[in-house]
C-alpha cells in the first residue's frame, strides 16, 4: 500500500517499484484510474475501447469437468455481484436473484454440453438474454402470465442497454484479447461515464479468475502483480457493494498467491463505517504486509498517529507542507519522502529517481535537470505534463 496526497510523488513512487518489481512477475497489471501512469514496454490499453464481458471464463478449453464447475459457479457469483450495478439493492432481492441464478445455470447447461462435442465459446450477455426471453415468452411471441416471468421481464428490461444498448459495446461479446503479460488498463476516458466503477470491477474480477486459473494449473509457481492506482476513486463506504467486491477480490487475488497493490490520496476511507458501524475496507490495510506512506493530509496524519503513535519527528517526515515557491525539477527532486512500514516497524525513507528513471519516468523533468532531451520525450510523453 502506497499513501500520499496529490504530489506527494505518491504516483513516481509506485511507477519506480514497479519498474524494478516486474523481473519478478510472470504478469503485471495495473488499474490505472486517472490515466497519468505509462511505463516503457508495457502495454496500455483504453478501457473504453475494449469489451469486458462479466461470464467470460479464463481458459475454457483447458479445464477439466470439475474444473469447469469450479469456474462456472465463480463466474455466477461474481455475475450476481456485478448485477447490484444493474439494480439497485439487488443483493437484498431474494427472488430476483433466484431466477437470474437460475437462468445463468440453465445458460452454462447448454455450454457444458457443447464442451462436450468441442466446442469452445464464452457465453455472454447475449446468451443470457435468449434464455431469459425464452422464460418469458411462450413459443409464439405472448408472454408468459406468471409472477415469475413478471420478475423476470423487470430485470431483462435493467439488462436491456447492456445487450443491445449504450452501454452493450463495454460488456456485451467476447471479452478483448490482450496478448501481453505487462498490461496498463487506463480507466480515465470513462471517469463521466455511470458504468465507471462497474468497468472497473469487471475488469478486477477477470483479473482474479484469471491469476486463479493460471494459479492452479500446476506447470509452475505462477507470480502475479495487480495494481490500482488511486483506489480512493472507488473506496466509498456508501457504497458497501462495490466495497465489498474490492475486498473480495483483493483478498482472492492474495489468495492465490499473487500480490496486490494499492495506492490512495484517502487513507481515511479504509477506516471510514457503515451504516452499521462496520469498517470493510479496514482489512486491505491490515492485510497490507507493507505500506509506504508519503506526505498525507491533517485527517490522514490523525488515524496513521492513532494507529502508530509516531514520534514528532516522523509526524514532520509524512506531514503535508506545501511549497509553491519551487520549480517543477526542484518539486520532484524532493518528493518521495516518507515512512516505511512493516508490521509496527517503520524507518524514514527517500525515494530519489537515478538519471535512468528520471529519462523514462519523468521525461519533462529529466530535460530540466539534466539540461538535455529524454530519449522518451518526443517518442512516448504525450499523455500528460504532469505526474
Amino acid at each position: 500500500m502506497i499513501v500520499g496526497t496529490s504530489g506527494s510523488g505518491k504516483t513516481v513512487f509506485c511507477v519506480s517499484q514497479i519498474i524494478e518489481a516486474t523481473p519478478y512477475y510472470d504478469t503485471v497489471n495495473i488499474g490505472d484510474l486517472k490515466g497519468d501512469i505509462f511505463i516503457p514496454g508495457f502495454l496500455k490499453i483504453d478501457m473504453s475501447k475494449i469489451v469486458s464481458n462479466p461470464l467470460h471464463i479464463e481458459n475454457l478449453e483447458k479445464l477439466s469437468p470439475d474444473q469447469l464447475d469450479t469456474a462456472i459457479n465463480e463466474t455466477i457469483q461474481f455475475f450476481l455481484g456485478w448485477m447490484e450495478f444493474v439494480i439497485k439493492d439487488f443483493d437484498n432481492e431474494d427472488d430476483l436473484k433466484s431466477m437470474v441464478d437460475q437462468d445463468l445455470n440453465e445458460m452454462f447447461n447448454v455450454m457444458k454440453n457443447e464442451i462436450k462435442s468441442k466446442k469452445y465459446r464464452n457465453r455472454t450477455l447475449s446468451d443470457l438474454s435468449d434464455v431469459m426471453v425464452a422464460n418469458i415468452e411462450n413459443k409464439d411471441g405472448t408472454e408468459v402470465k406468471n409472477q415469475d416471468a413478471t420478475f423476470r421481464a423487470s430485470v431483462y428490461r435493467k439488462l436491456k442497454p447492456y445487450i443491445n444498448g449504450s452501454k452493450a459495446k463495454h460488456f456485451n461479446g467476447q471479452s478483448t484479447p490482450i496478448n501481453s503479460n505487462k498490461v496498463i488498463y487506463d480507466f480515465s476516458k470513462l471517469n463521466n461515464f455511470d458504468f465507471y466503477e462497474q468497468a472497473i470491477h469487471t475488469w478486477l474480477g477477470a483479473n482474479g479468475k484469471k491469476i486463479r486459473a493460471y494459479g492452479t494449473d500446476g506447470t509452475h509457481n505462477y507470480k502475479s502483480l495487480t495494481f490500482v492506482d488511486e483506489i480512493h476513486r472507488i473506496l466509498d463506504v456508501n457504497k458497501p457493494k462495490s466495497l465489498a467486491l474490492i475486498t473480495k477480490e483483493y483478498k482472492e487475488v492474495r489468495g492465490a498467491g499473487g500480490d496486490f497493490w494499492v495506492s490512495t490520496q484517502e487513507f481515511h476511507d479504509f477506516y471510514a463505517k457503515d451504516k452499521e458501524g462496520n469498517q470493510p475496507a479496514k482489512s486491505i490495510v491490515s492485510n497490507s504486509h507493507f505500506k509506504a506512506v508519503l506526505q498525507v493530509a491533517d485527517n490522514d496524519l490523525d488515524i496513521l498517529n492513532e494507529l502508530y503513535n509516531l514520534t514528532p519527528s516522523e509526524i514532520a517526515i509524512i506531514e503535508d507542507q506545501e511549497n509553491d515557491t519551487l520549480n517543477d525539477a526542484e518539486l520532484d527532486v524532493n518528493k518521495g519522502k516518507g515512512l516505511f512500514f512493516i508490521g509496527k516497524q517503520r524507518v524514514p525513507i527517500h525515494r530519489k529517481l537515478d538519471e535512468y528513471e528520471y529519462e523514462i519516468i519523468l521525461p519533462h523533468i529529466y530535460d530540466k535537470l539534466y539540461s538535455k532531451l529524454s530519449g522518451h520525450n518526443s517518442r512516448f510523453w504525450n499523455i500528460r505534463e504532469s505526474v
